[in-house]
């Protein structure tokens, strides 16, 4: 038979270390849950639809001369399940830096801007509480091919 001794003193310590061990593992899982809460990043930053020109100085930001006041916003629901259209889109998002998955199901705003001096002649954002989450540029043509927006590293202020 095995019997193992402790002493009280040896067992208040061993509880106390337990004790301190456990609150700095909670506190390193709690930071790092917050970190990577659902809160998607924009590769491109983030615009305000009060601000009077938000898209065009968002644009300015990718080298886009816009013209703002033209701008047309609609409504619309990114859909909670990707078809293999979305599905395409969101590849696309991606070469931006961008991903729209985070935002199934949720409502946003899509925003068309013309473009100015750019062999494409639209810009659409996809903006959702001030952040830009996707957008394409496109020649306008129905059916026409979509580009992904130029990537802005926010690192050291350089376009990609």
């Amino acid at each position: 038979m095995f019997v193992f001794r402790v002493r009280k003193k040896q067992a208040k310590n061993f509880l106390w270390t337990a004790a301190i061990a456990a609150v700095v593992i909670a506190a390193v899982a709690s930071f790092a849950a917050l970190r990577s809460v659902d809160k998607p990043q924009t590769a491109v930053g983030e615009i305000s639809l009060s601000a009077e020109n938000g898209c065009g100085d968002f644009l300015k930001q990718l080298h886009l001369t816009a013209d703002a006041a033209k701008a047309e916003t609609k409504e619309i629901t990114i859909p909670e399940v990707f078809n293999d259209v979305y599905s395409a889109y969101n590849e696309l998002q991606k070469e931006s830096g961008l991903d729209l998955s985070p935002y199934k199901g949720r409502q946003a705003q899509q925003v068309t801007v013309p473009l100015q001096n750019s062999a494409e002649a639209f810009a659409v954002l996809l903006v959702c509480e001030n952040r830009v989450i996707g957008g394409h540029l496109t020649s306008g043509e129905y059916g026409g091919e979509i580009k992904p927006l130029p990537v802005l590293k926010e690192q050291n202020g350089t376009t990609g």
